[in-house]
């Protein structure tokens, strides 16, 4: 686990008025010498004016989300050391989406955080989902989850009846 690998930054632009929209789809958040991270804004609850200031805001705290991805990558006994992350998008409920790309094999992990009360929570880690606010106690088992529909999801508890 390597903490802190995005925490330079100055590799990151975090003044809101320094930040581009390029091809009406994308942020620079790092430019390409740097770390190569982009904010997606196809899918962006708003437009890019009214996200100015959250994206510059979010370049400021990347670095502490990737820290949790590893903790919690860590915790269930993998690492994020072969993956890189590039792209950051955000979904109609404002929640912030994390994708890492491999490194050395062409696979892509996709993180889910919630903000609420000032914090972010990871809610979901690749195809874990429903992650609790406190996960140190938490645990994956692939037997609690089943498929449906395409896709995995947890088991519902069996009823007493």
């Amino acid at each position: 686990m390597k903490l802190n690998r995005y925490g330079n930054l100055e590799k990151f632009i975090t003044d809101p008025d320094k930040l581009v929209l390029n091809n009406g789809e994308e942020v620079i958040m790092s430019g390409y010498g740097d770390y190569c991270i982009t904010f997606d804004m196809e899918d962006a609850p708003c437009g890019f004016e009214e996200l100015r200031g959250f994206i510059a805001q979010l370049a400021k705290e990347i670095c502490e989300l990737d820290n949790i991805v590893q903790k919690y990558a860590c915790h269930e006994g993998g690492t994020m050391t072969d993956y890189e992350l590039s792209v950051v998008c955000l979904d109609k409920d404002y929640n912030v989406h994390l994708v890492y790309e491999g490194t050395k094999v062409a696979n892509v992990c996709e993180v889910m955080f919630e903000k609420k009360n000032g914090r972010y929570y990871l809610r979901k880690f690749g195809w874990v989902v429903d992650i609790p606010d406190d996960w140190t106690g938490f645990h994956t088992d692939m037997r609690d989850y089943t498929a449906e529909h395409g896709c995995i999801v947890k088991r519902k508890p069996k009823s007493s009846v």
